[in-house]
């Protein structure tokens, strides 16, 4: 959650790709509604991610190990995206 906005309507999204994991899929059930998130290696150095964020809802995603570390403004509805992790 984000502490500026009570009740997640704004959450904190900041998915850790682990190449041992090779996908993940992670599900939030929040009293605003659903967030999901889902990853998977497309190769050894792409990631492809989906987020979901729940109706009026807003959510700040951080991609620490893609090149150049990333950040994004969403807003609620569903984001996808392939990225590059740096090394």
């Amino acid at each position: 959650p984000d502490e500026s906005a009570p009740g997640f309507k704004r959450a904190v999204i900041r998915p850790i790709a682990d190449r041992g994991l090779k996908n993940v899929d992670a599900v939030y059930y929040s009293a605003a509604g659903r967030y999901k998130v889902s990853w998977k290696f497309i190769d050894e150095t792409h990631v492809s991610l989906c987020v979901e964020i729940p109706f009026d809802c807003t959510a700040k995603l951080l991609l620490p190990y893609a090149k150049g570390a990333q950040e994004y403004e969403l807003e609620a509805g569903t984001f996808e995206l392939v990225y590059e992790i740096g090394e």
